[in-house]
């Protein structure tokens, strides 16, 4: 990684923040950690901790203190378009992960290959947990919605009180991986500031809209196949 000296932080305290943001994103997006974990570790909280490692490296010792003192640089600015920056690119990591575990939930409950050859019980069992499960989802959105136009994001325990709801609906009650993943990404939402969580209940709400047209279509096929089936 590259850094700078103490002589080229003379920049607008906006431009020190994103440069700083640019810096921690280059560096999580080359280390084997996953991206989202480095970027949690370096909150904006602790950007008085790491900062000068990202601005100065270890070959100059310089402090935060001296550069506070710069006629050139106010921190607290800085300090603020880093953590406005560090939360748009967390919440879209967060996004694309609670994206896939939505997907996922949708693969475990979608009709199998070869439909056709299931019974007639199969088939209204199959019809049955995605009507349940899609009405579930619908729940799921409006309140989503609601939350959307209120601008007031729902805190991490309902978000994640209802991603179990959906789950248990798909991989039951005993899948540890799903539960402590999604406990996980609450713990991380709830680093998010409203303008954050409104972000990722945005993108949570086309992830469940992606799964409801697909159930749509699953039962759309399923009736027609019924249809067919019932005409012989």
């Amino acid at each position: 990684m590259q850094y700078i000296w103490l002589r080229e932080i003379r920049m607008e305290p906006r431009e020190l923040g994103k440069l700083i943001a640019e810096r921690v994103v280059h560096y999580c997006e080359h280390r084997p950690l996953h991206l989202i974990e480095c970027l949690v570790k370096h909150a904006p909280k602790d950007l008085d901790k790491f900062a000068n490692e990202y601005l100065f490296g270890g070959e100059e010792e310089k402090s935060l203190e001296q550069m506070n003192e710069s006629l050139y640089t106010s921190w607290r600015e800085a300090k603020e378009e880093y953590k406005k920056l560090w939360s748009e690119k967390l919440s879209a990591e967060l996004s694309d992960l609670i994206d896939d575990e939505i997907q996922e939930l949708y693969t475990r409950i979608k009709p199998p290959p070869g439909i056709m050859h299931l019974t007639a019980e199969e088939k209204a069992e199959l019809i049955e947990n995605l009507e349940e499960y899609a009405k579930v989802l619908q729940e799921f959105a409006d309140v989503i919605k609601r939350a959307l136009q209120e601008e007031k994001p729902l805190p991490g325990y309902e978000l994640y009180n209802w991603l179990y709801k959906v789950g248990a609906y798909t991989v039951g009650l005993d899948h540890e991986t799903y539960y402590d993943t999604i406990d996980h990404y609450t713990d991380i939402y709830d680093m998010l500031d409203d303008s954050g969580k409104l972000k990722v209940l945005n993108n949570l709400l086309d992830s469940i809209d992606k799964s409801l047209y697909n159930i749509e279509q699953d039962l759309k096929e399923l009736s027609e196949l019924e249809a067919l089936t019932n005409e012989r």
